[in-house]
């Protein structure tokens, strides 16, 4: 009787084993799944005009952006970090500049970018910085991007 009780817990211990072995062998080829997903809305969001304009290729500054641009990158942004505009302004109220930024800082655009695009001072662009940062009062000082950048639920642009 004993050994049966011990034999019949070694089963199910051998199909608990097997059982978390197929729940990893799904969750791994998810997480495959979603960086496939991710890659190819990289290389969408890579063709995209207004992409085209943040990073010219010759090195100069970023063209300016239409209004119909702004809310194309807004979607874009939207949709690879997963409703990055409502999670964000969850946390605190922005403007639409200061909206703005967080999408250029998340697409990885340089200050002196950003204040190109803007059309301000590289000055500017720091102020508007540091007061999201004492919104946020989390960010540690001179990383106002570190929240945004962990908003990340797939991927990280470098900066």
């Amino acid at each position: 009787m004993l050994e049966e009780a011990i034999a019949r817990q070694d089963d199910l211990g051998a199909e608990k084993l097997a059982k978390e072995k197929e729940l990893l062998t799904l969750k791994n080829q998810q997480i495959g799944n979603q960086q496939r997903l991710t890659q190819l809305k990289m290389e969408h969001l890579s063709t995209a005009d207004f992409y085209k304009k943040l990073h010219p290729t010759d090195g100069s500054l970023p063209e300016k952006l239409s209004e119909t641009e702004w809310l194309q990158m807004g979607r874009f942004v939207d949709d690879l970090y997963d409703h990055f505009t409502s999670r964000l302004t969850a946390l605190a109220k922005l403007s639409k500049r200061d909206l703005r930024i967080c999408y250029l800082i998340k697409l990885g655009v340089s200050p002196v970018g950003m204040a190109s695009l803007l059309c301000v001072t590289k000055a500017a662009v720091t102020l508007a910085r540091q007061r999201m940062r004492k919104k946020r009062h989390r960010c540690p000082a001179r990383r106002v991007h570190c929240r945004l950048l962990s908003f990340s639920s797939v991927l990280i642009l470098p900066i």
